[in-house]
């Protein structure tokens, strides 16, 4: 391309540039706004006056905080007028405007009814914890028919019911909300409450105050006897469960509760608190054995510490040898009121020869425990016998297979 072919583009570009230019700065002169008013009232007519040129009156293109829109041109005699869509018209906020294919723009407000229909209210978290530090929160947006939220500094008050006292904090709106906290109180219960502004009140809500954490408690237990039978249940109880303002625990509060034994095992249960106790339970032992007991809510809370004893429920046995030796019969075993024992206990038999040695274990029936030995697992030989049931242990030596 030559140097005259580029001069005369860029002279073409530049006089429809300036040409377009002076169009625009014509048009504007051709239009002026007649409305005075800059703010209006969410739900009233809103509309736009302008003197102009009424046989080519561009559209108003208007930008509000949901979008944009294009409103065309309404002739009046010699004046122009665009009449704002209601869906801005009733929506409080900054508008601006322009009208297009001009340099003529502007803006207006369009203010919340304050007129108020109704009143939007959360209330959170819906439970606190007795005490001075917890607390919830209310808040709420008083509402015009259309939704607006109210202007800052509209009157909101909040009405409590706490401990059949009556009581109300004032607020105002600020930054289209207005809110409150709720303080908990020493005891636990609920507390009610509302918010109004003007003649309009929200609903009723709930906040529930519940216990705090608990504090130390002491511990109880229950049993039929003192005997390690192996059957029998002993249970463990807690004191009821209180805050440090007395207040009794929530229902389904977890509490461990920790057994150890004479021979330093530790052994676990559990339970959840109902009215505020909570209780375990743990089959006695099968032999002579002595428990320390405590309890605890884990992070929180701990008893002091019990003792139990058990006794051994029988102090002797009789063992029995048959089949060439090979069948051991153990029992009947008795309790302590001479009744057979419970099904179940536990009896081991440890073999034992110079080669090493083997243990069996079994649980009674009807009293009785009986072994077999196979032939082809224990061969002839000379052995010795361990026979343990309840803690007590018979010591057969020199047995020939």
């Amino acid at each position: 391309m030559s140097v005259k072919t580029t001069y005369f583009f860029i002279a073409m570009l530049w006089i429809l540039s300036y040409s377009s230019t002076q169009d625009a700065v014509n048009l504007d002169k051709n239009y002026t706004l007649i409305t005075q008013e800059q703010e209006f009232i969410a739900g009233t007519t809103i509309s736009l006056k302008f003197i102009g040129d009424t046989a080519s009156a561009p559209d108003l293109l208007i930008h509000y905080s949901l979008g944009n829109t294009l409103v065309s041109a309404q002739s009046q005699g010699e004046n122009i007028n665009y009449e704002f869509p209601p869906f801005i018209s009733n929506l409080a906020g900054r508008v601006n405007w322009k009208l297009v294919n001009t340099e003529v723009s502007g803006s207006l407000n369009i203010i919340p009814n304050s007129q108020i229909t109704k009143m939007e209210t959360y209330v959170g978290p819906p439970s606190i914890i007795a005490g001075d530090t917890d607390y919830s929160m209310a808040v709420s947006i008083p509402l015009d028919r259309y939704d607006n939220a109210q202007q800052d500094g509209t009157a909101v008050s909040f009405n409590y019911n706490k401990e059949l006292a009556i009581d109300n904090n004032a607020a105002i709106v600020k930054d289209l909300i207005a809110f409150d906290y709720i303080t908990s109180t020493k005891k636990t219960g609920k507390i009610l409450l509302a918010a109004n502004s003007g003649e309009q009140f929200s609903k009723e809500f709930t906040v529930e105050v519940q216990a705090g954490l608990p504090v130390d408690f002491t511990l109880s237990r229950k049993r039929n006897h003192e005997y390690a039978d192996g059957n029998q249940l002993a249970t463990f109880s807690t004191s009821i469960l209180r805050d440090v303002y007395g207040n009794t625990a929530g229902n389904g509060t977890l509490v461990t509760f920790y057994i150890t034994t004479s021979s330093g095992a530790v052994l676990q249960t559990t339970g959840t608190t109902i009215k505020g106790i909570a209780t375990g339970t743990m089959i006695h032992p099968e032999k002579e054995d002595r428990w320390s007991v405590n309890a605890a809510v884990a992070g929180m809370a701990s008893s002091d510490t019990i003792q139990l004893e058990f006794k051994p429920v029988f102090e002797s046995y009789e063992v029995a040898l048959s089949q060439e030796n090979r069948r051991i019969i153990v029992g009947p075993l008795k309790s302590f009121m001479g009744q057979i024992i419970p099904d179940g206990v536990t009896v081991s038999l440890k073999i034992e020869d110079k080669n090493g040695s083997t243990t069996y274990l079994k649980q009674t029936y009807q009293g009785v425990v009986q072994f077999e030995l196979n032939p082809d697992l224990i061969v002839p030989g000379t052995y010795d016998y361990t026979i343990t049931a309840g803690g007590i242990t018979h010591i057969l030596k020199n047995i020939k297979l």
